[in-house]
């Protein structure tokens, strides 16, 4: 069964999402976390990054608040450096430049927790640059890893076998984006481009980046796999039979 529904995001950017991200975001206990900054007259730059702080003392919890810090900091330094190059090369006055980076909580179990958000550049005289951003990590005992999606099949090859035939299918049956015109121009789709996923209480959403399945005047594209199509290729004891048995009991 395929699920693909609109909502709204919390910002300016639509996505085909399956539950409104307020309400998954509102059920994880977190606060928010802001570094924000403008420099410059002429030439001005704004950058933003906001990411959550989830609440909870546990092993998981602590490592995935230290991960996203470091990485909020990180970008932070790295748009730093760029906006002080843009303000110190550019000549044209009332040039703007505007860098954002957002992350939401989207589901929690004891052992897993997965993060979706955003990053986009505003160039102010061309189309923003934005690139959906997700990261998943879980606990194995005393482990604590950031998932990829290979960790949740017994084999990388037949998994993403499928995934492409499922997608394509789902896209090439419904006329979607690019699958909309002849079938000579449609796009064939890669492996690689399954690399962007979230794991939420309904099943896998894969997230697919602006010009795979459709252009960026339209929105990014996704598509919710529940997990029973998914659990003959899953291994066992994995996270996808973990959120199964927690979604029955």
């Amino acid at each position: 069964m395929w699920r693909f529904i609109l909502i709204f995001l919390p910002f300016t950017l639509f996505a085909h999402f399956p539950l409104y991200l307020p309400k998954l975001t509102d059920k994880i206990r977190h606060k928010r976390c802001m570094l924000e900054t403008s420099i410059g007259i002429n030439a001005h730059v704004k950058i933003k990054i906001s990411y959550p702080a989830l609440f909870g003392l546990d092993p998981l919890v602590l490592h995935v608040n230290q991960s996203l810090q470091e990485d909020a900091s990180l970008h932070y330094d790295q748009y730093l450096q760029q906006a002080h190059l843009f303000r110190d090369h550019t000549l044209e006055d009332g040039a703007s430049q505007e860098f954002q980076y957002c992350l939401y909580p989207v589901y929690q179990n004891p052992t897993m927790i997965s993060i979706f958000g955003y990053e986009s550049h505003d160039k102010g005289f061309s189309r923003d640059s934005i690139r959906v951003v997700t990261r998943t990590f879980s606990q194995d005992n005393q482990d604590i890893y950031e998932v990829v999606l290979d960790d949740l099949f017994l084999s990388r090859e037949q998994s993403r076998q499928f995934l492409l035939q499922y997608c394509e299918s789902y896209f090439q049956a419904h006329k979607y984006g690019y699958f909309a015109f002849e079938s000579s121009i449609w796009p064939k789709l890669k492996p690689e481009h399954l690399d962007t996923f979230v794991l939420t209480s309904e099943g896998l959403l894969l997230i697919f980046q602006n010009y795979v399945i459709r252009g960026q005047d339209d929105y990014p594209a996704t598509l919710l796999i529940p997990y029973t199509n998914l659990a003959p290729l899953a291994k066992p004891g994995g996270l996808i039979f973990t959120i199964i048995d927690l979604l029955h009991n």
